[in-house]
């Protein structure tokens, strides 16, 4: 039976599934006439895609019976790429084996679980905390496949956690936590992208996932923030008689990443804004999942939702690289999982643009790009960037679009000085630590 394949747009297949939906069917009726009936098939479409810099990319659906082959590996416990080897074990932690350099990052996706009594703005544990660890109980359920495009490794368990704060303590009574992690690992992708499924039902707890990252003898790691990445120390001072003790966890954007001589690692997230690197002989990252509490303006009891009971669903992935956060350029593999492609699905027509094209380019890796928006006054396309290094950066805007006037501006849109604008080339040096925001009028 023929099936839908994709092709790019040299006529190449290109790796991907097709799932047959439930077929749509529509009435529709004129004025004064009978209704009319329209039945189409449906398909859930997946393919490995890409496009230019800030372009785009078209590919073609077409009928063929020629299977897809992922250039993947799975085995009863494991996923592998060129790069990556990826171990689940029963107490439902992880390996990941960087094969560039031989480096196994063991004991990720390791939960860890602790009460919280604290409110919606701070984290306060109880006098006498309980704190649980997934991988001293669990029981997992592991499945390895191969898909079209990726090879999947899914572990499933229970992970008990004390219901809810007794007094100084935690309960004895105990609820089960359902999680679910699911590993997606691409053909000759560098890193891990991960979902995270978790049923909380147990109150006044604060839930974090684990990533030691081997890096024993580093002191610091670095995080991103708006427009920046920042250095933290590891070690916390003493915080003994302060009024407000100096938290151990710290914002973050899109990325947090350990490393040392022999190379590092770095957690990505999406939409998950507190980290820690705890103060471990294997410099673990803990990224807060969940904190339940029924404290904060009003009585406990009118903070019914602070308790985050029910399902919720996180999207994190691990880059293991060779060198410091800034050497690999970490960002990009952080803003690529955090802005994936989007496709949009439209019929064979006749029109102004190529099969593929870009719109717009920077031909300097170590600018990171930040936005690029119609002006507030509309006049204007806005292209911003940020140095995250230490020295100026010199790069040439490229663009296809029509373009007579370029200019530099302040985050406020208002323009500072002229640039050279030749044939859509406009070069601009950007200082270290600097936003620059450039204005490009039609």
């Amino acid at each position: 039976m023929e099936d839908l394949i994709v092709l790019d747009g040299d006529g190449a297949r290109v790796a991907s599934s097709a799932e047959r939906l439930k077929d749509y069917h529509k009435l529709s009726q004129a004025p004064h006439d009978i209704p009319v009936g329209v039945s189409m098939q449906r398909w859930r479409v997946r393919f490995l895609g890409g496009a230019p810099s800030m372009g785009y990319r078209t590919y073609y659906l077409a009928r063929g019976t020629e299977p897809s082959v992922v250039d993947c590996t799975a085995g009863v416990n494991f996923i592998e790429n060129a790069v990556l080897r990826v171990e689940a074990h029963a107490n439902g932690t992880v390996t990941i084996i960087h094969k560039v350099t031989g480096r196994a990052y063991e004991g990720a996706f390791a939960f860890e679980d602790g009460g919280d009594v604290g409110d919606g703005y701070n984290y306060v544990p109880p006098k006498d905390d309980r704190v649980f660890l997934s991988s001293d109980c669990a029981s997992a359920t592991i499945a390895a496949r191969l898909t079209a495009t990726c090879a999947e490794l899914e572990i499933s368990f229970q992970f008990p956690v004390p219901a809810e704060r007794a007094g100084d303590t935690r309960s004895e009574e105990l609820q089960a936590l359902d999680i679910r992690v699911v590993l997606r690992l691409a053909p000759a992708a560098l890193r891990l992208d991960a979902l995270v499924e978790v049923t909380n039902t147990a109150r006044d707890h604060r839930l974090r996932v684990l990533f030691p990252s081997g890096c024993s003898a580093a002191s610091s790691y670095v995080v991103e923030q708006p427009f920046d990445v920042v250095t933290r120390s590891v070690a916390v001072p003493d915080c003994s008689g302060w009024k407000e003790p100096l938290p151990r966890t710290g914002p973050q954007k899109s990325f947090a990443d350990v490393a040392d001589a022999s190379g590092g690692l770095c957690v990505m997230n999406r939409g998950l804004p507190e980290v820690e690197v705890i103060d471990d002989d294997r410099r673990t990252v803990a990224v807060t999942l969940l904190r339940c509490t029924g404290n904060g303006v009003g009585a406990p009891e009118e903070q019914a939702e602070g308790q985050m009971l029910g399902k919720h669903a996180f999207h994190l992935a691990l880059f293991p690289h060779l060198q410091s956060w800034d050497g690999d350029r970490v960002w990009r593999q952080a803003h690529c999982f955090n802005v994936p492609l989007r496709c949009r699905q439209t019929s064979v027509h006749e029109g102004r643009l190529g099969p593929e094209g870009s719109f717009l380019q920077m031909d300097a890796e170590d600018l990171v790009m930040t936005a690029v928006k119609r002006s507030e006054d509309g006049g204007s396309l806005v292209v911003r960037a940020v140095n995250y290094g230490s020295e100026a950066v010199r790069s040439v805007y490229r663009t296809s679009l029509p373009v007579r006037d370029a200019a530099s501006a302040r985050l406020d849109e208002t323009v500072i000085g002229r640039l050279e604008c030749s044939a859509g080339t406009i070069p601009v040096v950007v200082p270290p630590r600097h936003i620059e925001t450039v204005l490009l009028t039609p």
